[in-house]
């Protein structure tokens, strides 16, 4: 198991290269390109549909602009208007449970606990503030999050504990970097396949 300082160091790193590539998602959804509308839909992309009074309650919690992933004002405007007259866009945010955004928050989560099983507390403050941060400035908070950010991050705690109880994690530390490297790639050229099947083209196999 890495020491308490490096556990800091991978958590820190982890930040900072999540919030690039989220930093990087915006900027694509900030320019008129030919692909944004791709990315407006992939934005309300739901990975588990539950209809039930209970869902709709959890989903209240969201805030007013959770579906718009740009700062650019008349781009952020124009998604709005659009989702106000698509019914299957108003449907999955009723009653998504999670969304696409949710379950990056797993995944992110869930390389953590891996990582940094001795952090819990600290990056569940850090989950918190980032919902605050969003929630005062941009109104795109979901408080579910926090839940989503704990699932992931005891997923990959009990991964972790598994791998070092078997004795195993010295000898794939270096390995499961490079899975969850790959898988985080593969995970985003799904992403790419979808913008391109919102778009009306069919690129990917």
């Amino acid at each position: 198991m890495l020491s308490l300082k490096k556990q800091y160091i991978y958590l820190l790193f982890i930040y900072i290269i999540s919030n690039l590539l989220l930093f990087f998602v915006n900027v694509l959804a900030s320019v008129e390109h030919s692909y944004i509308d791709g990315v407006r839909k992939l934005s309300h992309e739901c990975i588990i549909l539950p209809e039930s009074p209970l869902t709709e309650f959890l989903t209240s919690a969201r805030g007013s602009k959770y579906y718009t992933i740009t700062l650019n004002p008349k781009i952020r405007e124009r998604e709005i208007r659009a989702s106000e007259l698509d019914a299957d866009m108003m449907h999955k945010r009723k009653y998504c449970l999670m969304t696409l955004w949710a379950f990056t928050h797993v995944w992110l989560y869930i390389i953590i606990g891996f990582y940094c099983p001795k952090l819990f507390f600290a990056s569940f403050f850090v989950g918190i503030f980032f919902e605050c941060f969003e929630g005062y400035f941009f109104q795109c908070h979901d408080l579910l999050d926090i839940g989503f950010n704990s699932l992931g991050f005891f997923i990959g705690y009990y991964l972790q504990q598994w791998f070092f109880k078997q004795g195993a994690f010295t000898t794939l530390f270096r390995p499961s970097l490079a899975v969850f490297g790959l898988s985080t790639l593969l995970i985003a050229y799904e992403f790419f396949c979808k913008i391109i099947k919102y778009q009306g083209e069919h690129l990917c196999a």
